[in-house]
């Protein structure tokens, strides 16, 4: 990510880089998270949904409450209008209802936040995509946990986690996410990190 934005720009990054940079945030240093910070909402930005996510999760990450929690009000927002135009993909659909899940998760509210995460592995079962499935189901675990409820997370994880191949990808996302906290030194979380670091 530091070496990307030094590249080409922390907006063009940014604008070109926008469905992944809500759950990267976390890896700028301070220059890059003030930087991000005042990126105003332009035509680069195709999806504001997500614009307004990364904006939020920048803000909860350094601290400031307050911004973070309007940014994801206008999050929540942005996911549902897009949700109320028609898309053809299923896909896309999954996509905005758990990321709409986990802003309303952070504001909150939990019953909606569990039904639009719920909803969106109900979408996109692992059975029907393994690579998009396990996005989802990873983005409900983070659900329950913002939500305060890990062992529902930790249910979800050991459902999803046996699919050859395709968890290790989110091993670094379990041992660094702040979201993960509850779950460390769990013997059946740790249990599960073991068994895909011995396989890799």
């Amino acid at each position: 990510a530091q070496e990307g934005i030094r590249r080409l720009g922390i907006a063009k990054l940014f604008a070109e880089g926008y469905y992944m940079w809500w759950s990267m945030v976390r890896w700028l240093n301070d220059e890059n998270r003030t930087k991000l910070d005042q990126l105003e909402l332009t035509s680069a930005f195709s999806r504001p949904d997500l614009y307004y996510l990364t904006k939020a999760e920048n803000s909860r990450l350094s601290g400031n409450r307050g911004r973070s929690l309007i940014m994801y009000d206008s999050a929540a927002s942005a996911f549902r209008a897009a949700l109320a135009r028609p898309h053809k993909s299923v896909i896309l659909e999954a996509e905005l209802r758990s990321e709409l899940g986990i802003a309303l998760a952070r504001l909150g509210l939990k019953a909606d936040a569990i039904r639009e995460g719920m909803a969106a592995t109900d979408l996109v079962p692992l059975s029907m995509s393994v690579l998009n499935g396990m996005d989802y189901a990873i983005r409900l675990a983070d659900v329950y946990l913002i939500v305060g409820e890990p062992a529902s997370a930790l249910k979800e994880l050991e459902a999803a986690w046996p699919v050859p191949g395709v968890a290790e990808q989110y091993l670094w996302k379990l041992r660094t996410d702040d979201v993960y906290a509850p779950l460390r030194g769990n013997p059946r979380f740790e249990k599960l990190l073991a068994k895909r670091v011995a396989v890799q």
